[in-house]
């Protein structure tokens, strides 16, 4: 037999059995996809509005502060030597909105507690000083932190105790909390 015939042969063999496959997925709709509808609510596209009129519906007054809502005896903070005055907040602040910092030391003159502050930096904590008053007496509050959780500040207070043998620290919330 001659190799063209039975290549004309097979390719008739293979169309054939091809036909036999497809031909009733096509007429009885068997081999169709499914089809399925979803309804979907697309808002309709924003307008954009350019011009003033934008800026006069975004605009709101500013709060005023007048002297009377500024305290004139508040006190400002130091910042190159890294002194804050103590704040306090209403009990009526939720508690999640408060952090937590290990108090090292209290200290009557700003010298000791810097000396204590530079210190705690060297080991690498991060140290505030906090500044207030007592009886018309300076006290400077040295505390490491803040952190965002009493389980944090708790380890904190742990680590201090360990690697600065610092026995006196405590927990305590910051800004404090008014009595």
């Amino acid at each position: 037999m001659d190799s063209a015939l039975k290549y004309r042969i097979v390719g008739a063999a293979v169309l054939l059995s091809l036909a036999v496959i497809f031909v009733p997925m096509v007429l009885d709709g068997s081999g169709q996809k499914s089809v399925t509808k979803v309804d979907l609510e697309i808002p309709p596209e924003p307008e954009l509005i350019f011009s003033d009129e934008l800026e006069q519906q975004v605009q709101t007054p500013a709060p005023e502060y007048t002297q009377s809502t500024i305290d004139k005896n508040e006190a400002k903070p130091d910042l190159e030597k890294n002194i804050v005055p103590e704040n306090t907040v209403a009990k009526s602040v939720s508690p999640e909105l408060l952090s937590w910092v290990v108090q090292v030391g209290a200290f009557g003159e700003e010298d000791k507690a810097a000396a204590l502050q530079e210190t705690l930096e060297k080991a690498g904590f991060d140290v505030v000083i906090d500044h207030s008053s007592s009886n018309d007496k300076p006290i400077y509050r040295v505390k490491v932190g803040p952190v965002i959780s009493q389980d944090k500040a708790t380890k904190l207070q742990d680590r201090l105790r360990k690697e600065l043998k610092l026995e006196s620290a405590f927990v305590t919330r910051h800004p404090r909390v008014a009595q």
